[in-house]
């Protein structure tokens, strides 16, 4: 009995120990910030975490998300793309809802293709579904669905064969360039997900389905599941009660994993040193540059929910912000191809500072790289340096739009994924950590981030490069001889850079105005004394996110005439002209002197010319605040282009830098069509555009663009957004009013341009570089019988397109039993320039596929001409026409086709009664008007032997 009772004491106290040892390990630390109370939280006894935030946002909608802690980072070696194979079987695979046997459902409940997706991140797998307002039957649909990739998914060895494919033509068939091979090395040094296998292709066709099987079932439970709902909620406690009903099953049995176990074990590995040497057919890279990454491991973060936890963060953000601009400073020159990069991996167990240089590896590279960190380290930045980048980080904060279903759903993401804190009103809690942020503070703190040598080195090399001959031991001595050298601190700069002097600004009066008449609702026209037009067309304010002024300004002053003017000899010049000058700058200042004056007045969008086919001139999207900036740049642009030889040879070696990491047969397959369907909207590209470089004189780049901006009378400057009309008049009157008139010797006379003679007949084409998936379009070309299409038949093709669009992808992917493409795409090109109408389907596949898939594409088209399209699609897309919300750009680009296009001008009420007034049965005769003639295939195949 004393035994017994002795035991039961003994259990009791063991029992007690071990709920108080799981009690102080559960238990949230006394500094960690509340979550924001206005989001309904919790956790279901299966362990499923729930947040449901309503936002007072009418217009918004409804974004429900399902958030799984599991992504590529949780992939082990063997397990490449498993988490993204997975979370496309979450669409194609549910017994109950998928894309693949339901998609009705989605149609009854107006859920489009576009407002249904997912995506595989580094820590999580995110699918989500975006309903509009007081859609009911959208949000318990998405509520099912999500129930589904819980607990009934068919993962079958069909199903998982059928998203192999899909996942092997989104990744390009695993033709992976440098950047993302360095990323893999990335992966092998941290352990942070899979290794790339050594043939990509035999690995995902090949694994073990059952694999996939086990990962899903590891992976996928509720305890590390989170629904996140978001936006305009009537009633949070009818939506609380049927989540809680609808998530009620048990957990899975076994072990709960860790997923971030990985990221403390790479703290203890020994340090590491990887070389890549990329194989195959690089003939084609006119550059050859070289990566190498350097990790300098940091310690685990602490409590990222306190707010101490906070204030580290915005610690770190700043820093690189701060670190990055001072490696552009640093690399300010022309012709020095290198890029020097700093980030935290995330979580910050590591900074990894990368270095590009695209003329091989130099011992120079990692002198300029180490010795600004340790000037860095030991002075700190300058106060201007801080005080600047505090600044743009402060405002960066005060225009977060607290509004935003976007702003919410990240915030939630990163709470529940990386336990970052969420308190109410963080925005102002950051505001006054940064504004109490000392220079002194912030150096202090930053010290702990900057470690004199990295433990880890990877190198990822073209084939033949002669830097991976350097063994580790060497790079591992200059990295010593570096840090041995003296640094000085850094001297801040004396010259003061302005735009514009207030000499000039002075002596720039204002000019006379006289209005003009103008059919655009809401809009007022002005004619200025040197012949410059000017509409304005102010819209209601739009505030948003505790009263933060979120308004933009978006102007485009144009011309009529472009490109065309010039003699086929000088196109290249003409398309470049306005490129090749950003890259020289305006006035007296080249374009880093350019760059830092902006960086300083803090001006975030941008000023820019252009010059098209038929039209030059500068658009501009930038915040109300850079008004004056804006015009400044547009006065100089006019009358004081600084082009000159170092900056156009830069340019020029950066263009062929830049193509050599496109996707080069893409880019060669869309040149090659137009050199047979013509449309001067086009601009020319990879071996095409690299062929045209050597055509560019810099002496007639000035000719073109001088003439094109000598005459401020042929201009037309529409301005959209919220603004005081009358203080734009008077930026308008003071900088657009006073540009001159220039003499030229030029004359402009556009070319009249045969229509496209039709039947245009199918072609191959084949490839030098790599390709892996041959690429196939298929257009179905329609010949107008005059050259402008009105806003109506606009709006019928564009209706068209998207019916295409969602057909496509449900016949030819997900409900397709043999599969074979990622995405077929359709597409709507109206070119004027030539009379025609050209509708494409693009998409991707293997060789004993395309065949079929063209066969689909031209079966579903004949369908859509045969009879009207169901109703429950007709009516979901007419529905997402009439709630798509008409934006600022929007207004713009409608300004810019009544201005330049003569398009008739037309209110929001007339389009929505036009869009409510259209029928199935219309865009069926849409459908045969446009689609009727046989369409048009281009291939782009891999390269063949002559005799084939």
């Amino acid at each position: 009995m004393k035994n017994t009772l002795k035991k039961r004491i003994f259990l009791s106290f063991i029992a007690n120990l071990i709920v108080c040892i799981s009690l102080a390990h559960n238990r949230t630390p006394t500094d960690s910030l509340p979550l924001d109370d206005d989001i309904r939280y919790g956790v279901l006894p299966n362990g499923l975490t729930y947040y449901i935030k309503p936002i007072d946002h009418p217009g918004a909608g409804l974004n429900l998300r399902l958030v799984v802690k599991a992504g590529i980072n949780q992939e082990a070696d063997g397990e490449l793309e498993f988490a993204h194979i997975t979370e496309h079987l979450g669409f194609i695979a549910g017994k109950n809802i998928s894309r693949k046997e339901t998609s009705h459902l989605f149609d009854e409940a107006g859920v489009s293709m576009a407002q249904l997706n997912g995506f595989t991140a580094g820590n999580y797998t995110d699918y989500f579904v975006q309903v509009s307002d007081k859609n009911n039957k959208g949000a318990s649909l998405a509520l099912d669905f999500f129930k589904d990739i819980i607990w009934n998914l068919e993962l079958n060895e069909k199903n998982i064969w059928l998203e192999r494919l899909t996942v092997f033509d989104e990744t390009g068939g695993g033709n992976f360039n440098q950047s993302i091979h360095s990323d893999f090395l990335e992966k092998q040094i941290t352990g942070w997900g899979a290794k790339a296998p050594e043939d990509f292709e035999e690995h995902i066709k090949t694994f073990r389905y059952n694999k996939l099987i086990d990962f899903y079932k590891k992976w996928y439970r509720s305890d590390l599941m989170a629904i996140v709902i978001v936006g305009n909620i009537d009633n949070i406690e009818e939506l609380e009660k049927e989540l809680k009903e609808k998530f009620t099953k048990e957990r899975k049995a076994g072990n709960l994993p860790n997923p971030t176990v990985n990221q403390l074990n790479y703290l203890n590995k020994a340090p590491q040193f990887y070389k890549k040497e990329l194989l195959g057919n690089n003939d084609h890279l006119i550059y050859k540059p070289i990566h190498l990454s350097l990790y300098f491991r940091l310690g685990p973060n602490k409590n990222r929910q306190s707010k101490q936890g906070l204030k580290n963060q915005l610690i770190r953000s700043l820093l690189i912000e701060l670190v990055n601009k001072k490696y552009s400073q640093v690399l300010r020159e022309y012709n020095t191809f290198t890029s020097i990069r700093t980030k935290f991996l995330n979580p910050p167990t590591a900074l990894k500072l990368e270095i590009i240089g695209s003329d091989g590896f130099k011992k120079d590279y990692i002198n300029t790289a180490f010795q600004t960190l340790k000037k860095i380290k030991k002075y700190g930045f300058t106060i201007d340096e801080f005080n600047s980048g505090k600044a743009e980080y402060l405002n960066s904060i005060r225009q977060t739009d607290t509004l935003s279903l976007f702003y919410w759903k990240n915030q939630i993401i990163q709470h529940f994924v990386e336990g970052e804190a969420l308190p109410a009103n963080k925005e102002q809690l950051q505001e006054n950590i940064l504004h109490n942020l000392s220079q002194e503070e912030f150096h202090n703190e930053i010290k702990q981030y900057i470690k004199e040598e990295p433990e880890d080195i990877s190198m990822v090399a073209y084939k033949d490069n002669r830097e991976l001959n350097n063994p580790e031991k060497k790079i591992r001595t200059w990295i010593k001889e570096v840090i041995r050298l003296p640094v000085e601190p850094s001297v801040p700069s004396t010259r003061n850079l302005v735009l514009m002097d207030d000499s000039l600004t002075t002596a720039l009066k204002k000019t006379p105005v006289k209005a003009l008449e103008t059919e655009i609702s809401g809009g007022k026209s002005y004619l200025l004394e040197n012949g410059l037009r000017i509409i304005l067309k102010s819209s209601k304010k739009n505030t948003s996110g505790k009263g933060k002024d979120k308004s933009r300004l978006l102007f485009n002053g144009f011309s009529k005439q472009g490109i065309d003017c010039f003699p086929k000899e000088d196109y290249y010049s003409a398309l470049n002209a306005t490129e090749i000058l950003r890259n020289s700058g305006v006035g007296k200042f080249n374009k880093f002197e350019l760059e830092q004056i902006i960086d300083r007045q803090g001006l975030k969008g941008f000023v820019s010319p252009y010059i098209e086919s038929d039209a030059a001139g500068i658009k501009a999207n930038i915040a109300l605040k850079d008004l004056e900036t804006a015009f400044q740049l547009v006065y100089l642009y006019f009358t004081s282009p600084n082009f000159n030889t170092t900056a156009f040879d830069d340019w020029t070696t950066q263009q062929k830098i830049y193509i050599a990491y496109k996707d080069y047969p893409t880019e060669n397959f869309e040149t090659k069509i137009r050199e047979v369907l013509p449309d001067d909207d086009f601009i020319p590209k990879g071996q095409k555009f690299i062929e045209g470089l050597e055509q560019i004189d810099l002496e007639k780049v000035k000719e073109v663009y001088q003439y094109l901006f000598s005459m401020p009378g042929n201009f037309t400057f529409l301005f959209s957004g919220h603004f005081i009309e009358e203080k734009v008049l008077k930026l308008c009157q003071k900088y657009l009013g006073n540009l001159p008139l220039r003499p030229t010797n030029l004359y402009c006379a556009n070319e009249m341009k045969d229509s496209v003679k039709l039947p245009i007949e199918s072609k191959t084409f084949y490839t030098e570089a790599p390709l892996n998936r041959n690429k196939v379009k298929v257009l179905y070309l329609y010949k107008l019988s005059k050259p402008i299409i009105d806003w109506k038949e606009e709006i019928k093709l564009d209706l068209l397109q998207d019916i295409m669009s969602e057909l496509f992808m449900r016949r030819l992917r997900f409900e397709s039993d043999t599969g074979g493409t990622y995405a077929v795409i359709s597409g709507l090109n109206i070119v004027n320039s030539y009379n025609y109408v050209e509708i494409p389907i693009t998409f991707s596949t293997n060789a004993k596929d395309a065949k079929r898939l063209i066969k689909g594409v031209q079966s579903c088209v004949e369908d859509l001409k045969s009879s009207p399209v169901e109703k429950s699609i007709f009516e979901k897309l007419i529905n997402s026409k009439l709630n798509t919300k008409i934006s600022n750009g929007n207004t713009l680009a409608k300004m810019l086709k009544y201005s330049k296009d003569n398009f008739r001008w037309w209110d929001n009420d007339e389009r929505k009664a036009f869009i409510n007034s259209l029928s199935a049965q219309d865009i069926q005769m849409t459908a045969k008007k446009y689609l009727s003639n046989k369409p048009v295939v281009f291939k782009m195949l891999p390269k063949v032997k002559l005799e084939e």
